[in-house]
């Protein structure tokens, strides 16, 4: 971090505060088999590495749990790398397991963590995501109270900024996009992750995906800009895109990586 930092024109009035990222921490471990709880071992192997990069200038530790392979983490393993955040005056920031449907069980299960931790807590993009979570912001926000002293932030749009994984199930996220596209030359099993993703668009409260507007696609630059429905209908020989045809496009977007 200092290496970097002395590359920054002392005069830029600007300042970078470094997290170290659980997800990363999760990957150096355990690799591509991180599709599961982690083992005691590694577990163990993750601690060793926070002292280490809060000595290095990290102001904490940051947990994503809403993505791979976050996703698979345990509560146990986020409270013991929250204990050394901790230990060392840290924070335990935290992208929660879900925004959406289940916001509220997720938002519950962070503040739990930070307070088992027994560290200084931050929830990061604070929103209730998803039309048929909309009215549920009020009780998020009443959760927070009753907690003491976390700290949020908002985006101050109307839009949030992901990858695709929202819009996929966990498995799929799991996958190398070599590994998605060996899985998917099955047709009953294609068939299959549209019916999932048919079921987590639903809940959320949409009927198509209208509400995506692709931000980059860097295999495929004529994507950028445009919401997904008229990028669908532009592939079709219909010149319409049905809700099949969208979850395709987004589909063969994670098959292309």
């Amino acid at each position: 971090l200092m290496a970097a930092a002395k590359k920054i024109d002392g005069n830029i009035q600007v300042n970078v505060a470094s997290l170290i990222g659980h997800n990363s921490l999760r990957s150096a471990v355990m690799g591509r088999d991180a599709a599961r709880a982690a083992t005691k071992a590694e577990i163990d192997s993750m601690r060793k590495l926070v002292p280490r990069a809060m000595k290095a200038g990290a102001l904490g530790v940051s947990v994503g749990l809403g993505y791979f392979p976050g996703s698979y983490a345990e509560r146990s393993e986020v409270v013991a790398l929250g204990r050394l955040a901790a230990a060392d005056s840290g924070l335990l920031n935290f992208h929660i397991r879900d925004e959406g449907v289940d916001g509220v069980v997720a938002l519950k299960e962070a503040l739990g963590d930070i307070k088992r931790a027994k560290v200084r807590g931050h929830i990061s993009h604070f929103k209730a995501a998803g039309r048929s979570q909309w009215r549920s912001i009020e009780k998020r926000l009443r959760l927070l109270d009753s907690d003491g002293e976390i700290g949020i932030d908002v985006y101050p749009y109307e839009a949030s900024s992901t990858d695709l994984s929202p819009l996929l199930p966990q498995w799929a996220l799991a996958l190398t996009p070599e590994q998605l596209r060996r899985r998917l030359a099955n047709p009953k099993a294609r068939i299959a992750l549209r019916e999932e993703m048919t079921v987590k668009l639903e809940r959320a409260g949409w009927i198509d995906y209208g509400f995506v507007q692709v931000a980059s696609f860097w295999t495929q630059r004529d994507y950028d800009g445009r919401y997904v429905p008229e990028i669908a209908a532009s592939r079709s020989a219909r010149n319409r895109a049905s809700l099949a045809d969208q979850q395709e496009l987004l589909i063969s977007m994670a098959e292309r990586g």
